[in-house]
């Protein structure tokens, strides 16, 4: 019997470094297909990237006014990246792609524990890994992909030591806590995670009050020290509490407060569906034999419910996906933060096909219809007394836990994608540990979750792709302006990016007609298309795959009438 148990332990872990391998050059083969290079910054990370210098060459933590979240953890991460290079921008963006591979790695082994199909934790490490939005901020400076490396890392550590009662693998997972939440304060949604479900234990030890509670200690003593010692030393960044102001000011507003949560709360679960969708057509409600015919098919009409109101919403104020902001554009990925796109919403780059955005909403749709089904079979799950012992478990309990205090926040203020797509891994975690394999045809069920996480990915790879080219192309476009117009960062708009790094001030003062971003002077804009009012200078080619093709940046200059000037400028 212990000889037939091992050679089947043997087995499955041969096959777990098989899969793990797989999805690691499949990782490699994606980078290759992006070609990231280009030193420029990208989305907020320009910001991120002064503070991550200063503190690994001028040994100084002083991070810019942009900053609105602790970053310590995620600059001591760059740190090593930038002592070994010139500490670029690409050299920060390796730090970020180290990251992503930790993020597939630690999410495979997590899955790998609450199941034994090398299938099902092959899929939704690949769910998780190349998520469209997970995948594109991989190859930026940002924090999403870092923190949820960090996350479900601390997840991993806290599971073991429900079951390994071991006092170095708590203090690791108390350290591994304090990391989380000095990158992100979201990151306390974990060891609140962990005292919620030790709570809620039968076992005696688990009734340790000061054990269970000692993380989320420890992580606000150091959250609240952190921020005592950057105000009394003049670090603290000028908009550090601007979204906790704005959490408070959305409770002086009941009505709109109301409105901002309803459409976040759809916006938050056809972004789930959407993006654990191949998990989700893998496996199944487990089967509740309770005596209540109407606890049985509750979950079921619920999300039925849930799905016809959203549909009705789609149709008639949202429309198609995506709904939300930030990433996912109807383009393909982004953000597009040029003055014609970003401000003046001039169509200059065309949208991706209806008909995939029609099916790319009906998979949300579908994901969405399970998403709600299994919250609804878990919440009836725990109401009933005698079947919540053999139907729960501690790892579906504590995703649950972590994947709803970690959102609690975000339900008052604008969504972006980005912010749901970092807690993909602890619903995925939900639904392997709470779920059954298909009904349907094993071999079916397989190939149709592959296929779509395929989809999924390749939609990723190509349009991370994309969004290189083109922001490779915009650099080149602000290079030529400086070198041949003479220009600078005081009469050029090149984009977010571009005037934030140059010219961010926390008191700026936005000119009626210029761009938001620190723009003091646009004689000289940076566009995806033709601008009114504005003469072409030229043009500038880059590649697509989202459709293959190729596409340019324009480089324009106000117009005037023509006064003489050399060069007819």
């Amino acid at each position: 019997m212990r000889t037939g148990s091992t050679a089947s332990d043997w087995l499955l872990a041969r096959r777990n470094h098989l899969t793990l391998l797989f999805l690691i050059f499949l990782y490699l083969l994606a980078v290759f297909v992006v070609n990231p290079v280009g030193n420029f910054p990208l989305n907020d990370d320009w910001s991120w990237a002064a503070a991550a210098r200063g503190l690994a060459l001028g040994h100084d933590w002083r991070p810019t006014d942009w900053t609105a979240m602790p970053l310590i953890t995620q600059s001591l991460w760059a740190a090593p990246f930038c002592i070994l290079t010139d500490c670029s921008y690409e050299a920060l963006r390796a730090s970020t792609l180290v990251a992503g591979l930790l993020l597939l790695i630690s999410s495979y082994y997590l899955f790998a524990r609450v199941t034994k199909s090398t299938v099902a934790a092959g899929l939704a490490a690949a769910t998780v890994a190349f998520n469209p939005v997970i995948f594109e901020l991989s190859y930026t400076f940002m924090t999403d992909t870092f923190f949820a490396a960090l996350l479900v890392i601390t997840a991993f550590v806290f599971l073991k030591t429900f079951r390994d009662n071991s006092p170095y693998l708590f203090a690791l997972a108390c350290m591994l806590a304090v990391a989380s939440t000095l990158c992100r304060q979201v990151g306390l949604c974990v060891p609140i995670a962990y005292l919620i479900v030790t709570m809620f234990r039968s076992d005696e030890r688990a009734r340790k009050g000061y054990r269970s509670l000692l993380p989320v200690v420890l992580c606000v003593v150091a959250l609240v020290g952190f921020n005592n010692w950057m105000q009394q030393t003049g670090r603290m960044p000028a908009l550090y509490y601007f979204e906790s102001a704005r959490l408070i000011n959305a409770f002086r507003h009941p009505i709109f407060l109301i409105q901002t949560m309803s459409l976040n709360l759809v916006i938050i679960l056809l972004y789930l569906g959407l993006f654990c969708s191949p998990l989700l057509i893998l496996r199944r409600a487990p089967d509740y034999d309770g005596t209540s015919p109407l606890l049985r098919w509750a979950p079921t009409a619920v999300a039925a419910v849930a799905a016809l109101v959203v549909v009705a919403g789609l149709w008639r104020q949202l429309g198609l996906m995506p709904v939300g902001v930030n990433i996912l554009l109807p383009g393909g990925l982004g953000p597009l933060t040029l003055r014609d796109t970003w401000v003046l919403h001039l169509n200059n780059v065309p949208p991706l096909p209806t008909y995939f955005w029609v099916a790319v909403t009906a998979l949300s749709l579908f994901g969405l219809f399970k998403l709600v089904e299994l919250v609804c079979t878990f919440v009836v799950s725990l109401l009933d007394r005698d079947r919540s012992p053999t139907m729960i478990r501690i790892e579906s309990s504590f995703a649950v836990a972590c994947t709803v205090i970690y959102l609690a926040p975000f339900f008052f203020v604008e969504m972006f994608d980005r912010y749901i797509a970092a807690i993909v891994p602890m619903v995925c975690l939900f639904i392997l540990a709470f779920t059954q394999p298909a009904r349907a045809s094993s071999s079916a069920a397989r190939v149709f979750a592959g296929a779509t996480c395929a989809c999924i990915a390749l939609f990723g790879v190509l349009g991370t792709h994309d969004y290189l080219s083109w922001n490779r192309a915009r650099w080149q476009a602000i290079a030529d302006l400086e070198r041949l117009e003479h220009a600078d960062a005081s009469n050029i708009d090149g984009g977010f990016e571009f005037n934030g790094s140059t010219s961010f001030d926390p008191n700026y003062k936005q000119t009626p007609g210029k761009s938001w971003w620190w723009v003091k002077d646009d004689t000289y804009q940076v566009t995806f298309g033709p601008v009114p009012g504005m003469r072409e200078l030229r043009r500038y080619k880059y590649a697509t795959y989202l459709p293959p093709g190729t596409r340019f940046i324009h480089a324009l200059r106000r117009s005037r009438p023509v006064d003489g000037n050399a060069n007819g400028r």
